[in-house]
C-alpha cells in the first residue's frame, strides 16, 4: 500500500498530471488492488492488471510530410546558391543539389510509408 501511495504522490507532483493523472490514477489503483489480492493469498490470475498495448498512435500530418520535404529542398537550394556563390565548380553545385533531392526524396518516402503503415494498423 505504502509503495502505490508513494508513486501516486510522486505522479502527482509531475507537470504532466493534468493531462495524464486520470490515467496515472486508474492504474496505480488497479495494481494496488492486485497486489492486495497477491499479498492475503488469493487466486489473482483473473484480475492482473491489464499491460499496456503499445506505443500510441499519431497519425501523419499531410501537411507535415509536405513541410519536410520541402525545408530539406529548400535547405539544399540556399546550400548550392552558396557554393555557387562560392565560386566552386559546378560539380560540387551540381552534387549539393543532388544530394538535397535524394533527401527530400527520403523523407517523403519515409512519411508516406508511415501514413500506410498507420492506415493498415487496426484502430
Amino acid at each position: 500500500m505504502a509503495i502505490c501511495d508513494e508513486r501516486l504522490r510522486f505522479l502527482q507532483s509531475l507537470k504532466t498530471w493534468e493531462a495524464f493523472g486520470k490515467g496515472w490514477d486508474a492504474r496505480v489503483a488497479e495494481v494496488k488492488v492486485y497486489a492486495l489480492q497477491l499479498a492475503s493469498g488469493a487466486a489473482a490470475a483473473s484480475s492482473q492488471p491489464s499491460a499496456a498495448t503499445g506505443k500510441g498512435v499519431v497519425p501523419v500530418a499531410k501537411g507535415a510530410q509536405q513541410g519536410s520535404a520541402g525545408a530539406i529542398m529548400i535547405a539544399g537550394a540556399a546550400a548550392a546558391s552558396q557554393a555557387y556563390q562560392a565560386e566552386h565548380s559546378v560539380l560540387a553545385v551540381a552534387c549539393i543539389a543532388v544530394v538535397a533531392i535524394g533527401m527530400a526524396a527520403g523523407a517523403w518516402l519515409f512519411w508516406e510509408s508511415r501514413q500506410k503503415e498507420q492506415q493498415d494498423k487496426p484502430a
